[in-house]
């Protein structure tokens, strides 16, 4: 009904619910009522933007091995500088994002970083802007979310196992962000300073 003002996700569910093919629709009515509940609770509808290849160097705008040098205005610690492969989207997100990945940390590597929300090379002011939660290995344990290069929240006891395939996904809804590791809830942080960027 296109002269209807319907939502997107509620004309899903009719369509799903209606579909021709049986292994199509709802296989439950529990199925379709998650669905409902997630329209009702305001809960954003992803919609697949695009596959990221780490090797299709056109999918990035950046992408370097850099030194990182953490926390260096308040220590002069060597074991704070860490090489890292850093790489940034050339495609932009805007809005409501999800990034899932499916990652391995190799036997010595200290951890792995996402980045959302920075802003395009014109924009940049500093490398960090924007979220950037790290997840440490099994020597180093811990989840840090920074925003703007200023940590806002700390977990203990999340790390990455070297050698075993994890998934991560981040979801940025509005001023949300929700960190899982292998489909489990580690970290929901509530900003007051939403960001519009979109790399």
């Amino acid at each position: 009904a296109p002269h209807r003002d319907i939502p997107h996700p509620l004309a899903e569910v009719a369509t799903k619910s209606l579909d021709p093919d049986k292994k199509k629709r709802y296989p439950n009515i529990t199925a379709m009522l998650k669905d409902l509940q997630a329209y009702m609770e305001g809960k954003p509808e992803w919609l697949f933007a695009k596959e990221l290849d780490i090797t299709r160097k056109t999918d990035w705008e950046f992408q370097e091995n850099i030194i990182l040098a953490k926390h260096l205005a308040i220590t002069k610690d060597a074991d704070m500088l860490e090489w890292v492969s850093l790489m940034i989207s050339s495609a932009a997100y805007h809005g409501n994002a999800k990034l899932e990945a499916r990652v391995q940390l190799k036997k010595n590597g200290g951890g792995i970083g996402f980045l959302m929300n920075l802003p395009s090379s014109k924009e940049k002011r500093d490398l960090m802007e924007g979220y950037c939660l790290w997840i440490g290995s099994k020597k180093k344990p811990g989840a840090q979310l920074f925003l703007s290069n200023i940590e806002v929240m700390h977990v203990e006891d999340v790390f990455l196992h070297p050698g075993v395939w994890h998934h991560i996904r981040l979801e940025k809804s509005d001023n949300h962000l929700r960190f899982f590791l292998d489909d489990e809830l580690k970290c929901h942080y509530i900003s007051h300073s939403p960001l519009a960027s979109s790399h």
